[in-house]
């Protein structure tokens, strides 16, 4: 890997091989619609007030996700699921099946933990990346969405929209994000709208599709939850 120093912590284990650094890149563009206030067509405004009301509400959410990837020229697919916690800004990705490995997010400091590869990557987002930096742009920036994405409707209900297509201003950057489909659906405990699903599609034809359910609001998890602690032992990765 180009641009990364290793060392060890602690500790003495098995160098691992093949760290998936752009799994980083995708995961951190979980929460990319946020809290909007936006102008233009009036159903479309209406739609992103509701949501922006919800999150407005919330200090807290956990869900269980399923990540599957699309991968262009293959038929199989990839399937991963686990559990999500969101906390004003910062996010825990435990995945379960089919091997755990953890993902915290802290403002632009990104940790990346394989227990199997004994494994952590460490990396800090820097403003020139643009794929990577446009998830916490909007994670810090709430209210400022179309700074960031030219947003239009994909497709309606009888009372509202039911999804938005997202295309990113800033195009380029190791994962050459075209645009994003996200749908919403009805929270009737906040009165109001949160995310079931968000697909990511790439400019080599991989899509990314992040599915939501058993979805709980303040329930009051403890900033510490999101502190990651490296583990003894394990091999260190600073990517630059």
């Amino acid at each position: 890997m180009q641009g990364a120093s290793k060392n060890r912590h602690d500790g003495g284990a098995t160098p691992a091989k093949g760290a998936k650094n752009g799994m980083i890149q995708l995961v951190i563009s979980l929460f990319l619609l946020s809290p909007v206030s936006l102008r233009g067509e009036a159903a479309l405004s209406t739609f992103l007030s509701e949501i922006e009301a919800t999150y407005r509400k919330m200090e807290d959410l956990q869900a269980d996700f399923t990540q599957t990837i699309r991968f262009e020229g293959f038929d199989t697919e990839s399937v991963e699921s686990g559990r999500l916690f969101l906390k004003k800004g910062l996010i825990r990705w435990d995945y379960q099946k089919p091997e755990p490995k953890q993902i915290f997010v802290n403002g632009n400091r990104v940790f990346y933990y394989t227990p199997e590869q004994q494994q952590v990557i460490k990396r800090d987002i820097a403003p020139g990346d643009t794929d990577q930096m446009i998830p916490l742009q909007l994670l810090t920036k709430l209210d400022h969405l179309g700074d960031y994405f030219r947003i239009s409707v994909e497709e309606a209900g009888v009372n509202r929209p039911t999804s938005i297509r997202m295309i990113p201003h800033t195009q380029g950057g190791s994962l050459a994000l075209r645009y994003i489909i996200a749908t919403v659906v009805p929270y009737p405990k906040l009165n109001g709208l949160i995310l079931k699903t968000i697909s990511l599609y790439e400019e080599n034809g991989n899509v990314s599709t992040f599915s939501f359910d058993g979805v709980k609001v303040n329930q009051g998890i403890k900033e510490g939850q999101f502190q990651f602690k490296i583990p003894k032992g394990v091999e260190v990765i600073e990517d630059r």
